[in-house]
C-alpha cells in the first residue's frame, strides 16, 4: 500500500515541478490562497488508498484481535497513506526541480501597500 501511495506522490510531485509549484507541504503552509486547492488535489489522489487502508486494518483487527478499534484504524490509515504521500510528493518536487534547474513560482506574500510603494519608487 505505501508503494502505491509513493508512486502517486512521485507522479504528483513531478507534475508540481513541471508547473513550477512549491513543494506540497511547503505550499500548504506558506500560501493560504492555494491551501484549499492543494489539499483537495492531494486528497483526491489518496482517497481510495486511504479507504483501502481502513478496510484492510479493519479485517486484520477483526481476524486477529477479535475486536475493532476505530482510532487504531485511523492511525494505521494515516501512517500508510497520508504520511508517505506528503513526504514523497514534496521531496520529488524538490528533486525534480533541482535536476531540471527550474525555480518555484514566487508567491505574492507582500502586502499590497509595499508592492504599490516599490512600483512608485521604480517609476521615479
Amino acid at each position: 500500500m505505501p508503494t502505491v501511495v509513493t508512486l502517486l506522490a512521485i507522479r504528483a510531485g513531478l507534475r508540481d515541478a513541471r508547473a513550477g509549484e512549491p513543494a506540497f507541504l511547503w505550499g500548504i503552509i506558506t500560501n493560504p490562497a492555494e491551501r484549499r486547492k492543494r489539499l483537495l488535489a492531494g486528497w483526491k489522489d489518496i482517497t481510495r488508498i486511504f479507504i483501502v487502508a481502513i478496510v484492510l486494518d479493519t479485517v486484520y483487527q477483526v481476524m486477529v484481535l477479535r475486536a475493532f478499534y476505530v482510532v487504531q484504524a485511523l492511525i494505521v490509515a494515516v501512517a500508510c497513506a497520508i504520511v508517505p504521500y506528503v513526504l514523497f510528493r514534496g521531496s520529488t518536487t524538490l528533486l525534480a526541480r533541482a535536476l531540471s534547474g527550474k525555480q518555484a513560482a514566487p508567491t505574492n506574500s507582500k502586502p499590497a501597500a509595499e508592492t504599490t510603494e516599490s512600483t512608485e519608487e521604480r517609476t521615479q
